[in-house]
């Protein structure tokens, strides 16, 4: 329900985060290859081996630790703007890794 709000609200957000990363290379880099976080695009398993202080394995031990998966954030459907809408799915999708890197979980105390 959160996220049908976000998208049916989130108009003037989701075009400031484009911008955003349209000023910036790594940015603009992202928008033009939408790559995806999702199980087809992460091999969880490999992360799995990687060395503890790395981002994927910190990442993978989130996802292990809550029980949630690559592919659990809904599918945008409420963005007109296919480029609006691939901000939106691109925010949904890094949300559980900006949890993973910052030492966050799950509890709604904890946002």
């Amino acid at each position: 329900m959160v996220g049908v709000f976000g998208e049916t609200t989130g108009h003037y957000a989701l075009q400031c985060m484009m911008d955003r990363m349209s000023r910036d290379r790594s940015g603009r880099e992202i928008l033009k290859d939408k790559p995806r976080i999702n199980s087809s695009s992460v091999d969880m398993d490999y992360l799995r081996g990687l060395p503890n202080d790395t981002v994927g394995n910190c990442y993978v031990n989130f996802m292990d630790k809550y029980g949630l998966c690559a592919d659990s954030r809904a599918q945008v459907r409420y963005v007109d703007s296919t480029e609006l809408a691939y901000v939106m799915q691109r925010y949904r999708e890094v949300h559980d890794l900006v949890h993973a890197i910052n030492g966050m979980g799950t509890g709604r105390n904890q946002h």
